[in-house]
């Protein structure tokens, strides 16, 4: 009896492209458009080989790009291969697409990813061998552009059915993400900023302008820019209790920008709306001196595999310049979240590792307490193993609240 493929049986259709196009570097122009398909009155040139390739990727092996451009959502994934001193050593190269924003944030942009890797892997050494890219733009292309307004009605009738499905990423049939999906980078992004990231998700409920600041690769940045404008929604009951319908209002990820968006970002601050407030990621150091683009600058440390050397957290402050910090509160909140993760990862490992026994989780669900004990607070808390660098990251504790942890303790003592 034949098997049948499940991953083929469970692909997830890719999202129709507006645009396909191929990006090179030229020894005298720089970077410079050598192939391109589109839709038509979709323009490319100087726009799309500026936002797929930022500052400091030549440095890279290789790297997947996320950038929007008017009502489109684009990706490009690059590749740097070794090449004659004639060629500066390397050949660089990028092939990227533009999406209808009408799928989402990314346009499901993401389920291309694998497709451009492999296409850029294959053309970066023979940049004028382009059948594989008109293949795959005759494949994928968007059939007709006015088909997405005319479509525009039902995709709004089907868009709350899908919300967690298509707009997360997820097919009925196959209910998992894709491993290029931003969301699973949620993990590493809560342990590259430890108990920070608790003010840096209030700044983006509070609607600021979030400027954040990366070295190449970009991949993790750009994923953190999705995250976060996901994050920030708030229910639309949530915002009328509070008296506050602005808040409804999405943080705009914008996702790499650099010094050609400079433009865009000033219009958008001088209209001071909530509307327009958005969050971003650049290579281009000269953004962050513009201080009156964003309201909140994240500076992420460099990435190294050296894992030797001191750890080094990210940095957030103000547009003023005030360093913003974790407070107790969040240093609390994230050993919590931390030691639940650590127990539902523990959890999955035994279940996947064999049978579990039902009657035992039963009866261990069944008895365990909803409020954990003073006794469990305390014992929890033993555990707790400070962070490096944990006093550049947290504001100190204030009197009560040592006050309060030493009559815990005496508590403690007197058991």
């Amino acid at each position: 009896m034949a098997v049948q493929d499940k991953s083929k049986s469970a692909e997830v259709a890719l999202p129709p492209i507006a645009a396909l196009f191929l990006v090179v570097f030229d020894r005298k122009v720089g970077y410079t458009i050598a192939w391109k398909r589109a839709i038509p009155d979709l323009k490319l040139d100087g726009v799309v080989e500026y936002k797929s390739l930022p500052s400091g990727l030549h440095n890279c092996h290789s790297d997947l790009v996320y950038f929007v451009h008017d009502q489109y959502a684009g990706i490009s994934a690059f590749a740097n291969r070794p090449a004659h001193e004639s060629e500066r050593n390397a050949h660089f190269a990028a092939v990227g697409i533009l999406v209808p924003l009408t799928y989402g944030r990314l346009g499901r942009s993401w389920l291309h990813a694998d497709h451009l890797r492999r296409l850029v892997s294959n053309i970066v050494d023979d940049t004028d061998n382009t059948n594989a890219l008109q293949e795959y733009w005759e494949h994928n292309r968007l059939i007709n552009s006015d088909q997405q307004s005319l479509d525009h009605d039902q995709h709004l009738n089907r868009r709350k059915s899908r919300a967690l499905s298509d707009a997360a990423g997820l097919h009925p049939t196959n209910p998992t993400l894709s491993q290029d999906h931003p969301a699973m980078s949620l993990a590493h992004h809560l342990h590259v900023f430890g108990p920070l990231i608790f003010p840096l998700q209030r700044a983006a409920l509070l609607k600021k302008s979030i400027l954040i600041m990366s070295s190449a690769p970009v991949q993790s940045a750009c994923n953190l820019v999705y995250n976060l404008s996901v994050l920030s929604n708030i229910p639309p009951s949530a915002a009328e209790m509070a008296g506050k319908k602005e808040a409804l209002y999405p943080l705009r990820p914008l996702f790499n920008v650099g010094i050609h968006d400079i433009d865009n970002l000033s219009q958008l601050a001088s209209k001071s709306k909530p509307q327009n407030s958005w969050i971003a990621c650049s290579t281009d150091d000269i953004l962050a001196t513009k201080s009156k683009l964003y309201d909140v600058l994240v500076e992420l440390p460099p990435q190294t595999s050296d894992t030797s050397a001191a750890r080094r957290w990210p940095r957030i402050r103000t547009s003023t310049g005030q360093d913003i910090k974790a407070t107790q509160r969040d240093l609390r909140r994230y050993y919590t979240l931390k030691r639940e993760l650590n127990r539902v990862q523990h959890q999955s490992k035994t279940y996947s590792d064999g049978e579990a026994d039902d009657s035992v989780d039963d009866n261990q669900s069944e008895s365990a307490p909803l409020v954990p004990s003073l006794q469990d607070k305390i014992a929890d808390s033993d555990q707790y193993i400070q962070l490096e660098g944990e006093s550049k990251l947290v504001e100190p504790s204030s009197w009560a609240s040592i006050a309060y942890t030493s009559f815990l303790w005496h508590v403690k003592m007197q058991d």
